[in-house]
């Protein structure tokens, strides 16, 4: 990797974590968050520096996501347990929102 892409790769890094820690998530969900996400393409991270620059409000929902996600792949029968963990995500995703005053009209 030169030193140019290598620069480019550093302050997509500073940037996103800069982006993260504005958030409402705590420093260990930031810590974990990030970590996460180092192993995005470049592209990819851009594009989420701007979605998440526009619309901060939605780092905790793909926070919820990304939990969801890495429990699912760090359980030991992740067929089995998938429904379960998307139950837990989502019934706290639903007290965050409540938290935040928005309500979902189905």
């Amino acid at each position: 990797m030169d030193n140019e892409l290598i620069d480019e790769n550093r302050d997509l890094n500073v940037e996103m974590k800069n982006i993260l820690y504005k958030s409402n998530l705590s420093f260990d969900e930031t810590r974990a968050f990030f970590d996460g996400l180092q192993y995005l393409p470049d592209e990819d991270k851009q594009q989420f520096i701007e979605i998440l620059s526009e619309e901060p409000e939605l780092i905790y929902p793909l926070y919820i996501n990304f939990k969801a996600k890495l429990k699912a792949l760090e359980s030991e029968d992740p067929e089995k347990e998938w429904d379960q963990i998307v139950e837990d995500e989502l019934a706290m995703l639903d007290d965050y929102l409540d938290k935040k005053g928005i309500k979902e009209d189905n």
